[in-house]
């Protein structure tokens, strides 16, 4: 388990680029999409985390939170291990059966992707052992405590 604090955005640019640095030089299982669980609580940060991760890969879209979509998918054109950032946030999902018309099993077993899961609490049955957890807690400064494995 590794821990890092943060003060400021361009802390977590930093954090958000070794990050995917570290990701890039790990072999992923064969037909296995990258999964990043990233949990904490509302307005922790986890979404400007997915931001900057994006601006790292490339992606010139604009990255908003996908609560009320639950998914979006975002195409990395830039030449690297991935072909898609794949955003999700779980928050809504109260059956696991929801994630059936979102092809969230054939999106896990690609292994051109990266996934980003907010909430993943809320699917934790249904995600593969192998993944990257991300928990980022607000501390009483507003810095953020971001501890991972």
């Amino acid at each position: 388990m590794k821990e890092i604090i943060v003060k400021d955005l361009g802390e977590l640019e930093k954090f958000a680029c070794e990050l995917l640095r570290e990701i890039l030089s790990k072999k992923q299982p064969e037909n296995k999409a990258t999964i990043i669980a990233l949990t904490g609580d509302l307005g922790a940060g986890k979404t400007a985390l997915v931001q900057l991760i994006a601006k790292e890969l490339g992606i010139t879209e604009i990255i908003t939170s996908p609560t009320f979509s639950i998914m979006k998918l975002y195409a990395i054109v830039a030449d690297n291990n991935f072909a898609k950032l794949v955003h999700m946030d779980a928050y809504r999902i109260e059956d696991i059966s929801e994630l059936r018309p979102l092809r969230f099993e054939e999106i896990i077993n690609d292994k051109n992707n990266l996934i980003c899961i907010e909430w993943p609490e809320k699917i934790q049955n249904v995600l593969p052992n192998n993944i990257l957890n991300v928990s980022i807690k607000i501390l009483p400064d507003e810095s953020r405590l971001i501890t991972y494995n």
